[in-house]
């Protein structure tokens, strides 16, 4: 049984898993050069300890040589601009899957080569009628992992806020022909050991993983840590390594009183108990860090490790991705924001850690991007004669959201060195996911001194026709009245906050309302949930926001109700994620231009991606603004050593 579970379970971090490749096989395809890959999408993976492969966007590159010489070995598709998704597993075995989609619908091909990409065949089978069968939402992700050519695991992620992590695992046992479907806890990156034991990321909490012994028919939860009495504690974990010998590791970030951050392996033997916490001897704990590399000394403030893989144990490949930016005030109502991002693979040897860099396709070392932007300064409400002493501002410029609010260091840190200069706060309801449980009007209050703005969101109640848990009725009486409920329980939270005046007034708020199947009932009902928000938070002296997708707004007629919401967050993703830094609020493909079109709109144009800022890497959906957000009450602005008081405050 220990041969073939060698045989069946070799992979590399990430989502992808792989068995040793032919390296005498050379490739006979013509090498790249003068190559520009896109930092905001890439990735690679190992197939054996000196070949390699490298997805930028849509093409795929494979190396023999350890980086010094790349082929371009991409499947051909009909498809237009599709997503790709790649994983190896096995002697020149791979799979690539094209994914193209719109709100409405989706298509998808999966190929699959046996010559190290050197000829590939589609695969045929039924995982798209599946997926269509059981998934009613855009999609955000696909992910897949072959851990033979029969074994074979495809997550499908909801399109959602990401206070949601919603989808399915599709499981095919005939080399991809029959796909069965498995619920999930949450629909996040995942690896399979073997057949039956798999890891999924946990969204809720990066310290613990889902671990299932069946296949994916059932998770639990997973975690480690290190001796009580060391200094050191565990601040991430990702998924686990196997090694050629079948060793097991696990990647984990560990902090020691908060600070110096290290990333390390540890070994881990223990993965077919589900519910086992393991402890680490600090001894067994190898540290993996890239240092001095001849004369290029590697700056640990501005360089993260984004991911570790190894083949032997002993030979290190790492991700390393950088982004800082400066930013310029050019006048009292606008400033410039000037960035670079870099992403580039590093390589040790044979556990000497000397760190030396890898070609990328093209010849260089670094994939990188430059670019500027102008934006206008936050400015006073425009209409502070309706809601006197409100704690509102006009904020135009880019702005992230992600389930869990990052904590003070990583927002320092990040005001001051990524273009993002407001954060989302799920501030409550009874669909919350996250617990979010740093948050107080003192934590809030210390945010915003860093410089942020809020975009305040409640969480509440769902369509019946979404498949999330805790619908309002749809009857439009009773869900009009949930509408009013939800907006008194936003009110007390925004007291409890100190994010509005003493009695309630003076803010906004933006009610997560998910896409659904559009129904006529579940349409009606809808509009009068949204109709009960907008009128109780009118009556309360709070301003109405509401967040959902752009179709949504235009399918549900949201703009045709007795009470319009005062602004918009629209969802409408670009098929391939990452940040945008010229991307706008104007020219949606569902919503006219001319409908909250005066400092009325956010827009969040991209699903979950990594964004790496100052040396703190985050997991992000990626937002620009030109519309309403909040700060505490009583706040004063400094700009420039300049007190800039944005909102008239009468009776202070």
């Amino acid at each position: 049984m220990k041969k073939i579970f060698i045989t069946l379970t070799l992979f590399v971090i990430l989502i992808t898993s792989f068995v040793p490749l032919d390296s005498a096989s050379a490739l006979d395809i013509p090498t790249v050069t003068g190559l520009h890959l896109d930092v905001d999408d890439l990735e690679f993976g190992l197939t054996e300890n000196e070949e390699l492969w490298l997805r930028s966007g849509n093409a795929l590159y494979y190396s023999i040589n350890s980086g010094d010489s790349w082929s371009n070995i991409s499947p051909k598709t009909d498809m237009v601009e599709p997503h790709m998704i790649v994983t190896f597993s096995g002697p020149n075995l791979g799979h690539a899957l094209y994914l193209t989609q719109t709100e409405t619908m989706f298509d998808l091909e999966i190929y699959r080569t046996t010559t190290k990409g050197k000829s590939w065949s589609g695969v045929e089978g039924n995982l798209e009628e599946s997926i269509k069968k059981q998934f009613s939402h855009p999609i955000d992700a696909i992910q897949m992992q072959w851990l033979n050519d029969k074994q074979a695991f495809v997550l499908v992620k909801a399109a959602t806020s990401s206070n949601f992590s919603h989808g399915f695992l599709f499981v095919s046992d005939d080399g991809g022909n029959n796909w069965q479907k498995q619920a999930l806890p949450a629909a996040e990156e995942f690896v399979f050991l073997n057949a039956q034991v798999g890891f999924m990321r946990n969204p809720a909490n990066s310290t613990t993983l889902y671990i299932s012994s069946d296949g994916g028919g059932s998770w639990s939860l997973f975690e480690v840590s290190v001796p009580e009495a060391s200094t050191w504690e565990v601040t991430s974990l990702d998924l686990p390594i196997v090694i050629d010998d079948g060793q097991v590791y696990l990647p984990l970030k560990l902090t020691e009183n908060g600070e110096n951050e290290l990333d390390v392996l540890a070994n881990f033997f223990q993965y077919d108990q589900p519910t086992a916490k393991v402890e680490f001897e600090l001894s067994d704990l190898k540290v993996i860090q890239p240092e001095e590399s001849g004369n290029q000394v590697m700056d640990q403030d501005r360089l993260y490790v984004n991911g570790i893989q190894t083949w032997n144990g002993l030979d290190f490949w790492i991700i390393l991705t950088s982004g800082e930016c400066e930013n310029l005030f050019i006048d009292d109502s606008s400033q410039q924001i000037s960035c670079q991002s870099t992403w580039r693979i590093m390589k040790s040897s044979h556990d000497e850690f000397g760190w030396v860099s890898v070609k990328l396709p093209g010849g260089g070392e670094f994939a990188s991007k430059n670019f500027t932007s102008q934006h206008g300064l936050p400015q006073a409400n425009p209409d502070s004669a309706l809601l006197e002493n409100a704690w509102i501002e006009v904020y135009k410029g880019h702005a992230f959201d992600k389930c869990e609010i990052p904590t003070l260091a990583q927002l320092n840190t990040w005001y001051s060195k990524s273009p993002y200069k407001a954060v989302n706060v799920y501030m409550g309801g009874i669909s919350r996911a996250c617990a979010n449980t740093p948050l107080s009007a003192s934590y809030l209050k210390q945010i915003h001194q860093q410089g942020w703005r809020f975009i305040l969101t409640w969480v509440g109640h769902q369509s019946s026709c979404s498949g999330l848990n805790y619908p309002f009725p749809d009857d439009v009486n009773q869900a009009y009245q949930y509408g009013v409920d939800n907006a008194n329980l936003a009110k007390a939270r925004l007291q409890q906050f100190n994010l509005s005046n003493p009695n309630g007034s003076g803010a906004i708020v933006y009610l997560d309302l998910e896409n659904f199947t559009f129904t006529s009932t579940c349409s009606a009902a809808a509009r009068a949930y949204v109709n009960g928000w907008t009128t109780r938070l009118s009556q309360l002296g709070i301003r109405s926001g509401l967040y959902t997708s752009s179709r949504g707004v235009r399918d549900n007629k949201y703009y045709n109700i007795s009470k319009v919401p005062s602004a918009v967050w629209l969802a409408e993703w670009y098929a391939t994620p990452g940040f945008r830094p010229d991307e706008t609020v104007w020219n949606l493909q569902y919503l006219p231009n001319e409908l909250w079109a005066y400092n009325q709109r956010i827009v969040q144009y991209s699903g979950p991606h990594a964004g790496t800022w100052g040396g703190v890497s985050m997991n992000i959906d990626s937002n620009v603004a030109e519309g309403l957000v909040s700060v505490p009450y009583g706040a004063i602005v400094f700009y420039n050593n300049r007190i800039w008081l944005p909102i008239l405050r009468k009776n202070r």
